[in-house]
């Protein structure tokens, strides 16, 4: 059973799950920061449906906290001197269309 107690989510379910993959890729390489993370949903949620936050400062801490809640996969890590392999990693055409879109 999927019930869950409290109010509804303001990204669905597969944008939740697509949104958790793009961090988990993201993470390979260059991870978003926290800042990042909330710029990005704040973009994406301002499409006109309704959303429990000021459109132009985005999501708070509390939904930070819900959503890394929701998804074990992704946690909070401080940053730390990549391995050769990731720096050289960045000339992967994938790369720069990924972080053209999320960058």
């Amino acid at each position: 059973m999927d019930a869950r107690v409290g109010p509804g989510t303001v990204m669905t379910a597969a944008e939740e799950d697509a949104l958790e993959d793009v961090l988990l890729y993201a993470g390979r390489n260059i991870p978003l920061t926290t800042a990042d993370l909330t710029e990005r949903v704040r973009q994406l949620c301002n499409d006109g449906r309704p959303i429990p936050w000021t459109p132009d400062k985005g999501p708070g801490r509390s939904w930070l906290e819900g959503f890394l809640g929701r998804h074990e996969r992704i946690s909070l890590r401080l940053a730390r001197i990549y391995e050769s392999k990731r720096v050289t990693s960045a000339e992967d055409e994938r790369l720069h269309k990924f972080y053209d879109f999320w960058g």
